[in-house]
């Protein structure tokens, strides 16, 4: 096994990172110059060193926890309050009218989508000729980023003249 930082065996032997800087204590060869140790160096180091009559937590290997299936009582009590807090925040945000109804975020949208359509075609009937001409690779990849950027920046302009229109509908 490759050589890591003391916090990453101690996670590896399933111990605390201060008993893990013990034993590098008691035994320097188990340490390089750099600070690293080899996991499987001090596992076998802390086996034959340990002292079972001493041991309170059973062999000296980390038992496999499995997590409980309805979780833990505090995760539980975090869940239900941050769902609450998120709950309440709607409701004041909908009762001081800064939600958008679905259907009308969803007709604004529709409505920008034509605007863009139909930008994007007028623009595509005008370059239309002039891009059959073209035979050079690289001057059709001009041509055709130019058209794009042309297609985007007349959308934008479509879309905000369509939002400053009287009686089209403005978000919050």
């Amino acid at each position: 096994m490759d050589r890591v930082r003391r916090a990453d065996a101690a996670l590896a032997l399933g111990v605390h990172k201060s008993t893990v800087t013990r034993l590098c204590k008691e035994n320097p060869s188990l340490v390089d110059d750099a600070g690293l140790v080899n996991v499987d160096e001090l596992r076998r180091h802390r086996d034959a060193t340990l002292n079972p009559a001493l041991q309170t937590r059973g062999s000296g290997a980390a038992p496999e926890r499995q997590p409980s299936a309805q979780g833990n009582l505090n995760e539980t009590r975090s869940r239900t309050e941050a769902a609450k807090a998120e709950t309440a925040e709607l409701d004041l945000a909908e009762r001081l009218g800064l939600t958008l109804r679905r259907d009308e975020v969803v007709s604004a949208v529709s409505a920008a989508g034509d605007v863009m359509r139909q930008a994007a075609s007028q623009l595509a009937r005008d370059r239309a000729e002039a891009l059959t001409r073209i035979i050079d690779v690289r001057e059709m990849e001009r041509a055709l980023d130019d058209l794009m950027r042309e297609v985007l920046t007349r959308g934008a302009q479509a879309l905000t003249l369509a939002a400053a229109q009287p009686g089209s509908s403005q978000a919050a």
